[in-house]
């Protein structure tokens, strides 16, 4: 891939865990080492970001940690659509 493709990468059409192994790959960091940074445990971490664990205060940390928008985590959309 050229770097030409690469500025054209939309990172908005992808899911946000594979955003998220981007940044971490971006980064040099393992989501383990990611986990250890942040204070967050790791198998909770994996859990959300497989869509298969639902938390607010972890999908908001990703947010401020990665960039990547608390609302693009399919179980957050779930949640807030569930609270309406």
């Amino acid at each position: 891939m050229t770097r030409e493709h690469l500025d054209q990468l939309d990172l908005a059409l992808l899911p946000p865990e594979r955003v998220y192994r981007v940044w971490l790959a971006y980064h040099g960091l393992t989501a383990s080492e990611h986990a250890a940074e942040g204070g967050v445990q790791q198998s909770d971490l994996s859990l959300v970001t497989s869509g298969r664990r639902r938390s607010r205060p972890l999908v908001e940390w990703l947010e401020q940690e990665t960039g990547i928008p608390a609302d693009s985590w399919p179980q957050y959309q779930e949640r807030e659509a569930e609270a309406s």
